[in-house]
């Protein structure tokens, strides 16, 4: 059971990363997200992108869940069923987010100028 809960822990912070990454698309550009009404929809995420700005507060927050995902696992009075349930549904929320932003960046083509050569 420990090994699943590694690689479970392992991939919510690949998906947390993608997030990041995928944030990071989408709110890198003032133009872009003034013209298409881009929003951050995690207040507290808004909040620390407004105290740090957006790269920092990426990075802030992804190891803040690096953190707490170690957490998770060396915990001990925590249940191998309960990190299980806690680790899935971090996958699951990373895994939506990232796929939503996916979908912002297709629709509005913010990856098109990295492979036009602009």
């Amino acid at each position: 059971m420990r090994g699943f809960t590694v690689g479970l822990a392992f991939l919510a912070g690949v998906l947390n990363f993608l997030d990041n990454w995928t944030t990071w698309v989408c709110l890198r550009d003032p133009v872009m997200v003034a013209k298409w009404g881009i929003i951050e929809v995690n207040t507290l995420a808004e909040w620390t992108f407004g105290l740090m700005g957006l790269e920092w507060g990426l990075v802030f927050e992804y190891a803040l869940t690096l953190g707490a995902l170690a957490f998770i696992v060396k915990i001990g009075y925590l249940g191998d069923r309960t990190k299980l349930c806690v680790l899935g549904v971090l996958c699951l929320a990373a895994g939506a987010a990232v796929l939503n932003n996916f979908w912002i960046i297709t629709e509005l083509g913010l990856l098109s100028s990295w492979f036009d050569g602009a």
